[in-house]
């Protein structure tokens, strides 16, 4: 493969992520919108919500349909120690902070783009 092509495929699969997490954005929002109740006093950090997420997606995009199966979703949610319920209170919680959500989609982001980036990536 070229270096030229092996720009290509960077700059390709950088895109498709941004596009992934541009969607992941999307479904926020409708997860807020559907939100009730007040949040809690004690959720997540925004780390622990960006290793979370990053789990998930990769765990996604090594499956081979690229879809996330319920076994493997509550596997990851596991490792890391939280519910789906966790990550749905932060997303409440913080999610109508449009500043510090935006920082935390970009950690997510740049997350996905380092691990892409390495020989054993996901991409």
């Amino acid at each position: 493969m070229t270096p030229a092509h092996r720009r290509g495929v960077r700059i390709r699969q950088r895109r498709s992520l941004r596009a992934g997490v541009r969607a992941c954005l999307a479904s926020a929002a409708v997860v807020l919108a559907a939100g009730c109740g007040t949040a809690p006093e004690e959720v997540m950090t925004w780390q622990q919500f960006v290793d979370v997420y990053v789990g998930l997606r990769t765990a996604e995009l090594r499956a081979a349909d690229a879809v996330i199966t319920e076994a493997k979703r509550d596997s990851v949610l596991a490792a890391h120690g939280v519910t789906e319920e966790d990550l749905l209170d932060f997303a409440e919680r913080y999610g109508d902070n449009v500043t510090f959500m935006e920082g935390v989609w970009t950690a997510v982001e740049n997350r996905m783009v380092e691990l892409s980036s390495r020989p054993d990536s996901v991409g």
